[in-house]
C-alpha cells in the first residue's frame, strides 16, 4: 500500500514538474511565432519551414500539455482557479483553428472563397498572439489562482 502510494506522488510531482515546464514553452513558442509572423506578413514574405516547424513544435506542446493536465486530474491534483481548465481547452480549440487553417483545409478554402485573399502570415500571427495570452493567463491561474 506504501509502495504504491509514494508511486502515486511521485507520478504526480512528474506530472506537476512537466506541465509547469511545458506551461513555460506554451508561453514562449507563441510569442516568437507572432513576431515572425507580423514580420513576414510586413514584408509580403511566406512562411518559411522553419516558421512551419516551430508552428508544429507548439502543436505537440498543446497535447502533452493537455494530456498531463488530464492524467493530474485523474490523480486528484486540482488547479487553484477551476478556469484555469477553459485556458486549457481554449488551448486545444486554437490548435484546431490552426490546423483548419493549413493550405486546402475546409475552414481555408471557405474563408479563400468567402474574402478572395488569405493572408497566411497575419493569420498565423494573431492567432498565435492569441495563443501566448492564453497561455499567459492558463499559467497566472495555474500558479496563483487569479
Amino acid at each position: 500500500m506504501a509502495a504504491t502510494l509514494s508511486a502515486r506522488l511521485a507520478l504526480a510531482r512528474a506530472l506537476t514538474w512537466l506541465h509547469l515546464a511545458n506551461a513555460f514553452v506554451l508561453l514562449l513558442i507563441p510569442l516568437g511565432l507572432t513576431v515572425a509572423g507580423f514580420g513576414a506578413s510586413r514584408r509580403r514574405h511566406p512562411l518559411t519551414a522553419g516558421w512551419w516547424r516551430w508552428q508544429g513544435g507548439w502543436q505537440v506542446a498543446v497535447l502533452v500539455q493537455a494530456a498531463a493536465g488530464i492524467a493530474m486530474v485523474a490523480l486528484g491534483l486540482r488547479p487553484k482557479d477551476p478556469l484555469h481548465y477553459l485556458y486549457g481547452a481554449l488551448a486545444v480549440l486554437i490548435l484546431l483553428a490552426e490546423r483548419g487553417l493549413m493550405a486546402d483545409q475546409p475552414l481555408r478554402v471557405s474563408l479563400e472563397a468567402d474574402y478572395g485573399r488569405f493572408n497566411e502570415a497575419k493569420v498565423y500571427a494573431w492567432i498565435n498572439l492569441v495563443a501566448f495570452l492564453v497561455a499567459a493567463r492558463g499559467l497566472t491561474t495555474g500558479l496563483f489562482g487569479f
